[in-house]
């Protein structure tokens, strides 16, 4: 049988590749973090628990006195919240016989509870998912969530909205309002400071009466100022003007664009003439 050696330089190899998985497990353990002790939903984690596979699991007792083990990422990601008694009693509220299960104003605060607690809600991410919750008051009681609405000017044409984005739904951050106000209270809404005021693109668009794919084309397309796109009118000299396309075409276009610009040709056209020109050019040569 031979004997098979192996070069220096091949052991070192080994030997280094061996200790840096050692390190890299030693870098691991130092990562874990305690969370003994903190709060997650209803569940108070005790001490760290039995692993299930690969996952770290902590120990938790929920409020309703039920002990368990949860894996540390549902934990931190905020997945599980409770022993599974906080989706009963939100069921249950929502099956509470109060006479107004078909009313709007249920629909509404079902909803609110929906995206909240629901995981497999479509809108869950934007809510539950970004540590959104619901005040205690209206997750025990439908009929205190309703009373506040009628006290604070509930209609059948408005809708919740809460006044910080990143707030809770309870009674002092929230509010009845209009469709066109709750666009303008959005996380994604791009805002403009000019003079010294905040707003939103198409609060300014209706100050300045300038429409906001007009005002956002500018910014972004032609880079102008914040300040000359919205105090720049649009240029329309005569409305509705039509000119013919300067090609010779004999097609007919009007003279100014949504965005107030001036144009002489159909579109392509120009690179059409241009070409001709060149043709030319080179004929001519």
């Amino acid at each position: 049988m031979k004997k098979i050696m192996f070069s220096d330089a091949f052991c070192l190899t080994l030997a280094v590749l061996n200790g840096t998985k050692t390190m890299t497990r030693r870098i691991k353990k130092m990562r874990k973090i305690n969370l003994t002790g903190r709060r997650f939903g209803r569940l108070v984690v005790l001490c760290e628990g039995n692993k299930k596979g690969k996952n770290t699991t902590w120990h938790c007792k929920c409020d309703c006195g039920k002990e368990l083990d949860i894996i540390a990422y549902n934990l931190k990601d905020g997945h599980t919240r409770s022993c599974g008694c906080l989706a009963l009693d939100v069921n249950s509220k929502l099956h509470k016989k109060h006479g107004d299960t078909k009313t709007r104003l249920f629909r509404t605060w079902q909803h609110m509870l929906s995206r909240c607690y629901n995981c497999n809600v479509k809108g869950y991410k934007n809510y539950g998912g970004r540590g959104i919750s619901v005040c205690r008051e209206w997750i025990d009681s439908f009929p205190d969530f309703r009373d506040w609405a009628l006290r604070n000017g509930y209609n059948e044409e408005l809708s919740i909205d809460r006044i910080n984005v990143n707030g809770n739904y309870e009674p002092s951050n929230c509010r009845w309002t209009t469709a066109k106000v709750q666009a303008n209270n959005k996380r994604n809404n791009r805002l403009l400071t000019y003079k010294g005021q905040t707003k939103t693109l198409s609060e300014w668009a209706d100050i300045v009466k300038i429409s906001s794919v007009a005002i956002k084309a500018r910014i972004d397309m032609y880079h102008w100022s914040i300040e000359k796109a919205l105090t720049t009118p649009l240029r329309r000299l005569i409305p509705d003007e039509e000119v013919k396309c300067a090609c010779g075409c004999g097609t007919i276009i009007k003279r100014f664009s949504k965005y107030g610009r001036e144009r002489k040709y159909v579109v392509g056209h120009n690179n059409y003439i241009r070409k001709q020109n060149q043709q030319q050019r080179h004929v001519g040569e």
